[in-house]
C-alpha cells in the first residue's frame, strides 16, 4: 500500500510505549507546574481579570439596545470625564495588528499612510477584516492630530457620524488654551445634543475626580517599573492599561488598586538586581493588538520597557485635572 518494507523493531514494543506514556507524563507534570506557578503570578492573575472585564464590557457595548448612546473615541486627549458624565457607552478605538483590516482601510487612504489610520478604517467597513465593537457604534469624536487621522473622520462620515475637533498647535500660548477650552465646550454641547442629557457641574465635577483616582494608580504600578529588576514588562503594562479606556472608574479602580498593592509588596521582596537595557518608547502610540515591536525588544533581544512617551503607556496618566476649577 504504501510501497515500504515493514521493519522488526530493535526492542520490544511494549517497553517503547510505556517510555513514550511517562515522556508525555513528565512534559504534561511540566506544563501544570508551569500553569500553576503562574497562576499565583499577580501580573498574570490581573491580566486575566481585566482581560475578562474587558471581553464582557465589549460584550455588553455590542449586544446592548437599552436606547443608551454608543460612542467611539481614537484620541488620548478626548475629555472621558464628558462621556462619563453624558451617560453615554465609550470605548476607545485603537484595536490594529489585523492584516485583512488594515488592507481594507488601505483601499480608502493611501499606502503612505500609518497601519493604525488604515486599521481605523477598516474596521467599518464589512469583510474579514471589520470589527464589531466599531459597528455598533452611534458617533465617533475625533481631534485633528495629523493629516492621516483626518482623513479617517473624512472617509468614515460615510458609515457613521463623526465630529471632528480641532487642536491648538502652540500649547503654552494663552490663545491657544483659551481655543481648546471652547473646543472642549463645544465638545459637550455636542454630547447634549447626541444624548438629550443635561448635566450638572457636580456631577461633571465627580467624573473628574473618579478618573484623577484612577490615573494616579496606574501612574503608580507604572512608577514600580523604577525598580532595578522591575516588577512588570512593558507589554504587561500596555495591556493592564487596556481597562482605563473600556471600564468606568468604579469597576476598575478596585482591580487596579489590589493588584498595586500586590505588585509593590512583591517588589520589595524581589532584591536581584537585573542587568537588562532599560530603555523608554517613544511615539504615537502602541495599539491594542499590535505587540510586535514589544515582542522583539523583550522577548528577542531581552531589553526591559521602563517607561513610555506614547499616548497608550504611561504617558497620559501623568496628568491630572484640576478638581476644583
Amino acid at each position: 500500500l504504501i510501497g515500504k518494507p515493514f521493519s522488526k523493531p530493535k526492542f520490544d514494543m511494549m517497553y517503547a510505549g510505556a517510555l513514550g506514556a511517562a515522556v508525555y507524563a513528565v512534559h504534561y507534570s511540566q506544563e501544570v507546574n508551569k500553569h500553576t506557578a503562574e497562576g499565583k503570578n499577580p501580573v498574570k492573575e490581573g491580566l486575566v481579570h481585566i482581560a475578562a472585564l474587558i471581553d464582557a464590557k465589549e460584550e455588553e457595548f455590542i449586544e446592548s439596545e437599552d436606547g443608551r448612546k454608543k460612542v467611539g473615541y481614537f484620541c488620548a486627549y478626548t475629555p472621558i470625564e464628558l462621556l462619563s458624565a453624558y451617560n453615554v457607552r465609550h470605548a476607545r478605538l485603537f484595536k490594529s495588528g489585523n492584516s485583512e483590516t488594515v488592507a481594507a482601510g488601505e483601499l480608502l487612504t493611501q499606502s503612505v499612510f500609518c497601519d493604525f489610520s488604515k486599521s481605523c478604517i477598516g474596521g467599518f467597513l464589512e469583510g474579514e477584516g471589520e470589527i464589531p465593537l466599531y459597528r455598533s457604534i452611534d458617533k465617533v469624536y475625533n481631534f485633528h492630530t495629523c493629516g492621516s487621522m483626518k482623513r479617517v473622520s473624512e472617509v468614515l462620515e460615510d458609515y457613521v457620524p463623526v465630529k471632528l475637533l480641532n487642536l491648538p498647535k502652540i500649547r503654552d500660548s494663552k490663545d491657544s488654551r483659551e481655543f481648546f477650552k471652547h473646543e472642549i465646550e463645544h465638545f459637550g454641547d455636542d454630547l447634549q445634543l447626541l444624548t438629550g442629557n443635561k448635566i450638572e457641574k457636580e456631577e461633571l465635577r465627580r467624573r473628574i475626580k473618579a478618573y484623577n483616582k484612577v490615573r494616579r494608580v496606574i501612574k503608580n504600578i507604572s512608577e514600580l517599573r523604577k525598580k532595578d529588576n522591575p516588577i512588570l514588562s512593558g507589554s504587561e503594562f500596555l495591556e493592564l492599561v487596556r481597562g482605563f479606556y473600556f471600564l468606568e472608574p468604579e469597576e476598575i479602580l478596585p482591580v487596579y488598586e489590589e493588584l498595586y498593592s500586590k505588585l509593590e509588596k512583591e517588589s520589595k521582596e524581589k532584591k536581584k538586581s537585573s542587568e537588562k537595557l532599560r530603555i523608554m518608547i517613544a511615539g504615537s502610540l502602541a495599539a491594542d493588538g499590535d505587540r510586535r515591536i514589544l515582542d522583539i525588544l523583550e522577548n528577542e533581544l531581552n531589553i526591559d520597557i521602563v517607561v513610555e512617551d506614547h499616548c497608550t503607556g504611561v504617558k497620559p496618566f501623568y496628568h491630572e485635572l484640576d478638581e476644583k476649577e
